[in-house]
């Protein structure tokens, strides 16, 4: 394989990884969503899809890892949710934006499949077939499924037009933060993997919990938000507080200062929403956020960290995910 070759395979198949995760965030988000909406239909099915995908992402990064290409998934230029986790203010609508969203990604894996196959990777291009088989009979099903779905105007999830500022400050606060929740979630996903890949089950047991942990977090906030008929738009989010997309560093020690970092930010964000909701007397997002700042505090002071450095020198470390704040 030439070299000009090797590196737009390689840009390709780190732009098919960040679709992938793209899709997990997002299914795994509108699932919670749709259990709140009653939408047993969605739930079964997106619960069916976005678990699967975590296994075949552990796969594909196995897969590019042993064959030697860099795993970079972001684009330090664009915010970090452009594509994920927009929830419409009606199901037909959510159901519209997921679609969009997987026939781009679809196309990506078609790509990256055919030139995996013209340069001899079977084992990428069937990973990528598979994917793309899969997505193709999701995107049949959301078709049927939205033809059967009636726009209703009690469906709309919108923060009321006349709620005072501490509750509009509130809410966009909380979107804020669950973003940064679907960041965390992304990022400890595949250092689980990269611990694993390494033999290290006890710092790979550490992450994938801080992982889960992070999940139910996000479960809890969104019961609440959909309760209070919040819309949960992380797009905005991303966007005004300038959460981007990872950049490679070159150090295992400076990812992990950062992935630390990126804890105590979700803990600031927490606190403010701690703040915002006893400002309110609402007991329950204030139980929650601050539940959730315990869980970022501890994650901070060590998790990530401390297994970072019984690896002082893990060479797949260098080519994983490090998010930092624009200035």
């Amino acid at each position: 394989m030439s070299s000009t070759t090797s590196t737009t395979l390689t840009t390709l198949l780190n732009q098919v990884l960040r679709n992938h995760l793209t899709v997990v965030s997002q299914l795994f988000l509108h699932d919670l969503v749709a259990v709140q909406w009653g939408e047993d239909a969605i739930h079964d099915r997106y619960a069916a899809e976005y678990l699967p995908d975590i296994s075949r992402l552990f796969r594909m990064l196995e897969h590019l890892l042993d064959a030697g290409y860099i795993v970079s998934p972001g684009d330090p230029d664009k915010p970090y949710a452009e594509a994920v986790a927009r929830v419409g203010r009606t199901v037909p609508e959510t159901l519209d934006i997921d679609h969009a969203v997987l026939l781009d990604i679809q196309a990506a894996m078609q790509e990256g499949a055919a030139q995996c196959q013209k340069v001899g990777d079977r084992v990428e291009a069937d990973l990528l077939s598979e994917a793309v088989e899969t997505r193709a009979k999701l995107i049949n099903w959301i078709e049927s499924e939205r033809q059967s779905q009636v726009i209703d105007a009690s469906d709309q999830q919108l923060v009321p037009p006349n709620v005072g500022t501490s509750e509009r400050s509130l809410w966009e606060q909380v979107n804020v933060l669950l973003c940064r929740l679907l960041v965390i979630i992304d990022q400890t996903v595949c250092h689980t993997f990269a611990f694993r890949h390494k033999g290290d089950e006890g710092a790979a047991n550490t992450t994938w919990q801080i992982s889960w942990q992070s999940m139910r977090d996000t479960a809890s906030i969104v019961n609440l938000m959909v309760a209070r008929a919040w819309a949960i738009d992380t797009v905005s989010a991303a966007r005004a507080n300038n959460i981007f997309m990872p950049i490679i560093v070159d150090d295992v020690l400076k990812i992990a200062e950062i992935d630390s970092a990126l804890h105590r930010m979700a803990a600031s964000d927490a606190e403010r929403c701690v703040e915002l909701a006893r400002s309110l007397g609402d007991a329950d997002f204030e139980r929650v956020c601050l539940d959730n700042q315990r869980n970022q505090e501890t994650s901070a002071r060590g998790a990530i960290p401390s297994a970072a450095q019984s690896y002082p020198g893990l060479q797949v470390m260098t080519k994983k995910w490090a998010y930092v704040p624009a200035r």
